[in-house]
């Protein structure tokens, strides 16, 4: 490998620790400016003095009766990595904490005052029967919120069923319902996130009664690439199939060309970092666009800038599996109403151009699943660009050796394909396929349903959302469950917005669109818009949307706005009518100045 080809994972690695203790003394010296502040100290310098012993704690009473310490009394001052005393005789007592009732447990729990990780390792060596029967009677006032908050920060990897036990063990104590009416808004929002991250770890959970594929298989002593070809707007999971046993978290690399300075660090710090995919936009830097699941990258929305090599690897230098990524747009859509274009795409492998060195071609894959049922459907099938030659380099992995993507580095750059305007292509045709058999409805049922006038498709079982939207704003739907090889349809109401009709680039003025990866946008929302959206996932009716929308007041107006750009258009050709309208005011009047001025002229003449 050549020294251009190696990442030097030691600088890396520095750089992330000196970024990570220069953000933790920021938040210390923050927090000790605030602290500062409340107490209102009477000048700079004891203000300048809190600051800088913001890493220094108060003595306990713990710390001076334990027995002679080997540890100097401020040991961030000598730089080394003692262990703290507190620690080592706080942990055993951890599991002789036992207290029976409320008092009693609210007494040991303002023991650990400040510290966030012995509360949360408090409640988990509990569990939830016995916080049930702590708290039979009721959750002290504050306590439910606070317990939401230490267990939505402090939550460790391994502990989610401990953790999901606890929550079950508080739902059941005395007026809970109550409690949780009464927490604040932070308390509702780290519940949420709470929720969030046990539902992605119970999500992609590692089942155990299969093999492990990491003591199976063994990395490549020389780092190669697998090159794969994906669509964009797609999400898409890069698996790290290798690694070493001792390897417990990865990091992701990424770099445009091999060898390049520019190299993208992507961590999600153990898990801490979590994406919501649903809030993810077309436009936004990669690094908020992925998260890491189970080894795994997965990337939100993959756009076309997205295409290079990721390389998985730990930040202390090791690096065991590679990608060669390349993201192509739809640059062609073939709909069934094209009957010229249909009759093009007979074969599976279209040749686009053919030289002596290199040919290229479109392959389709499979066609999907018809996306409705029981009505009129549309089932498509992806064209992906690649290009055949026996000159492609030997570092990328292919299933053949003489066929990789056209984007790919893998092709010799003397093809000239890099700036090519080669791309995929999708083929739209109807369907119709019949709905599988429902389970009966008793009569009884059917005679309620018909008095309360109740939709067939709310009473079908589909899942509810509700979102609220201002108006004239861009609003993307996504519908829940839906993965890159799904077949995605819409509907409004009862009426389907086919991919024929509404796909992106269809109608350049057109406000409401579906885009490659199923999403659909809004550009954008008005007050007609609202209403109730379905959508249908592998031929099955998945989710309602019941979109609101609302007049925003008070909103700052942006020059970007339609009213906007109308108002200037407005003003500006007022503007330039008056103008004109002056101009010929002058000019009328010159005119008649210059002939009353030669009239004149003409007159003294003849009287001479």
């Amino acid at each position: 490998m050549e020294k251009s080809d190696i990442i030097n994972f030691s600088s890396l690695e520095k750089e992330l620790q000196a970024a990570l203790e220069a953000d933790r003394k920021y938040q210390r010296e923050n927090d000790a400016k605030f602290r500062a502040l409340n107490q209102n100290v009477a000048s700079y310098e004891e203000f300048r003095d809190i600051v800088l012993a913001s890493h220094l704690k108060p003595l306990d009473r713990k710390d001076i009766s334990s027995a002679p310490r080997k540890q100097p009394w401020n040991p961030i001052a000598f730089g080394t990595k003692h262990e703290s005393a507190l620690s080592e005789e706080v942990q055993p007592k951890l599991s002789e904490i036992q207290p029976r009732s409320a008092s009693e447990f609210i007494r040991e729990w303002r023991r650990f005052a400040g510290s966030s990780l012995e509360k949360y390792s408090l409640l988990v060596s509990l569990g939830g029967k016995a916080l049930q029967e702590i708290f039979r009677t009721e959750v002290g006032l504050g306590l439910l919120g606070e317990f939401l908050l230490i267990l939505s920060q402090c939550l460790k990897s391994g502990d989610e069923e401990i953790v999901i036990g606890v929550l079950d063990g508080l739902s059941r104590t005395g007026r809970f319902g109550l409690n949780l009416s009464l927490l604040s808004q932070a308390e509702q929002k780290a519940c949420e996130e709470l929720f969030h991250k046990l539902q992605i770890a119970a999500a992609y959970e590692a089942p155990e009664d299969k093999e492990d594929i990491f003591a199976s298989r063994a990395c490549p002593a020389f780092l190669v690439f697998d090159s794969a070809a994906f669509l964009a707007d797609m999400t898409i999971e890069l698996p790290c199939h290798c690694k070493s046993e001792e390897t417990h978290s990865v990091v992701w690399y990424y770099q445009k060309q091999v060898g390049s300075m520019n190299t993208k660090v992507l961590t999600d710090f153990e898990g801490t970092t979590v994406v919501e995919s649903s809030k993810v936009g077309r436009g936004s830097d990669l690094r908020s666009r992925f998260s890491i699941r189970l080894f795994s990258l997965l990337i939100f929305r993959v756009q076309k800038a997205d295409s290079g090599h990721y390389i998985c690897g730990t930040a202390s230098g090791e690096f065991f599996y590679g990608y060669d990524v390349d993201v192509q747009e739809v640059h062609k859509v073939l709909f069934p109403w094209n009957v010229k274009q249909r009759t093009q795409v007979q074969e599976a492998e279209l040749i686009s151009i053919k030289t002596e060195k290199f040919q290229v071609f479109t392959r389709y894959g499979p066609w999907s699943k018809c996306d409705r049922c029981d009505i009129r459907g549309e089932h498509m099938r992806v064209g992906l660009c690649y290009i055949k030659s026996i000159y492609l380099h030997v570092r990328y992995q292919r299933e053949s050796d003489t066929e990789a993507p056209c984007g790919s580095s893998a092709v010799p750059q003397q093809f000239g394909l890099s700036g090519s305007s080669y791309g995929a292509e999708l083929e739209v045709r109807n369907c119709h396929t019949p709905c599988p058999p429902k389970p009966t409805t008793s009569p009884e049922r059917q005679a309620l349903l018909k008095f309360l006038e109740s939709d067939d498709r709310s009473s079908s079982g589909v899942t509810i959302h509700f979102h609220n939207h201002p108006t004239d704003s861009d609003l993307i739907l996504t519908c829940p469950g839906a993965k890159p090889q799904y077949a995605v349809a819409w509907d409004k109401g009862s009426a389907p917005l086919y991919h024929s009709q509404y796909m992106e680039g269809l109608n350049k003025t057109s406000r409401v669109f579906i885009d490659t990866g199923h999403h659909l946008h809004f550009r954008p929302v008005r007050l007609e818009d609202k209403g109730s959206y379905f959508c249908w996932l592998q031929g099955e009716l998945a989710a309602e949307i019941r979109l609101g929308v609302y007049l925003r007041l008070g909103r700052l107006r942006q020059i970007s706005d339609p009213e906007s750009v109308y108002a200037l258009q407005v003003i500006l050709a007022c503007y330039a009518g008056i103008s004109a309208m002056f101009l010929l005011t002058v000019i009328v009047r010159f005119i008649w100045q210059i002939s009353k001025e030669e009239t004149s002229v003409d007159i003294n003449l003849n009287l001479l």
